[in-house]
């Protein structure tokens, strides 16, 4: 028969097993929550930092095409041109824009900052774009140099992120340039610089 000391000591050593699983148990809940509350930081610092930039999607089932025509004899003829060359489009009514190439030539449609690029639009071809960040897009064709346009994207009106035009100040050339943020935009065909003003 065991004496009373043997059956403390079992009492005691498994009454203790189950204690030192709960306080690991903690110990492994520990890094998981500060895992997470990590990544919680991260996301509102991104939507924080970024939110204002990041492109705002379509809410319009009714979204119309905008058609950028290069017209016949526009490669040969520097009169002739992108037709209509300024458009004005707003993000989620008509931010598509599809240049058709008329002509018998082959063109481009390039943006002169970093946002859109056909490619050779091939004749009878074309090239479709969906913008989905407001501001101002100056484009021109390759090959053919005369050839420019400009489209200027608007946030819809419900929007509060993103760019609008009345965001971005013109500085000419001849100016003496500061800057008071970091999207600086140069363009020499158009001769200005376009900066975001806060």
């Amino acid at each position: 028969m065991p004496s009373s000391g043997n059956l403390k000591k079992r009492k005691s050593l498994t009454s203790k097993k189950p204690r030192r699983r709960k306080a690991s148990k903690r110990k492994s809940r520990k890094p998981l929550i500060i895992g997470l509350a990590l990544i919680a930081v991260m996301v509102v610092g991104f939507v924080l930092l970024y939110g204002g930039q990041l492109p705002i999607n379509p809410t319009s089932p009714n979204i119309v095409e905008v058609v950028v025509t290069i017209p016949s004899g526009a490669g040969d003829n520097p009169k002739l041109g992108f037709e209509p060359a300024v458009i004005t489009i707003v993000i989620g009514v008509n931010n598509t824009v599809v240049w058709k190439n008329e002509d018998s030539d082959w063109h481009t449609a390039h943006s002169n900052i970093p946002e859109f690029y056909s490619g050779i639009i091939q004749a009878g071809a074309s090239f479709t774009h969906t913008f989905e960040r407001p501001g101002i897009y100056p484009y021109h064709c390759d090959p053919h140099p005369w050839m420019t346009g400009l489209i200027t994207v608007e946030a819809p009106s419900s929007s509060t992120g993103g760019f609008t035009f009345s965001a971005w100040k013109f500085i000419p050339f001849s100016s003496p340039v500061m800057f008071p943020t970091s999207k600086v935009y140069f363009s020499q065909r158009y001769q200005f610089i376009a900066t975001q003003v806060a």
